[in-house]
């Protein structure tokens, strides 16, 4: 009697424990889904996300990301490494998803727009 509830435990218990690993390997898979993949280099400018934010609840003037900074290293696990290229400070441990590609906008060509728009 003892041993067929014990067997019974037993298989309980291990449906429990694959109903938990099924359950870690779907949350991770959506956690995965919802994360933007970027191939970052060394050498590539990237804007960082501005943490000063959280303290400013309410002003849409601050800007979001700051930069843009020099990707020095990647390590094993994802995580960058930035240097600032006026002061050469090196940024240890962002994570991808705090991290935007920069990209350069050409305000000469909008700048030439305007003028040339005011002159007719």
């Amino acid at each position: 009697m003892q041993e067929i509830r014990l067997a019974k435990l037993d298989a309980v218990r291990e449906e429990a424990v694959s109903m938990q690993i099924d359950q870690w390997a779907r949350r991770i898979a959506a956690h995965e889904k919802g994360l933007r993949r970027h191939r970052y280099q060394i050498g590539d400018l990237v804007l960082y996300q501005n943490y000063q934010l959280k303290s400013q609840h309410g002003n849409p003037w601050v800007y979001r990301w700051k930069g843009p900074v020099e990707m020095v290293r990647i390590t094993a696990k994802g995580k960058l490494h930035l240097r600032h290229p006026e002061t050469n400070e090196l940024m240890k441990g962002w994570h991808t998803d705090k991290v935007r590609p920069y990209v350069l906008r050409k305000l000469s060509v909008a700048l030439e727009d305007a003028s040339d728009s005011e002159n007719l």
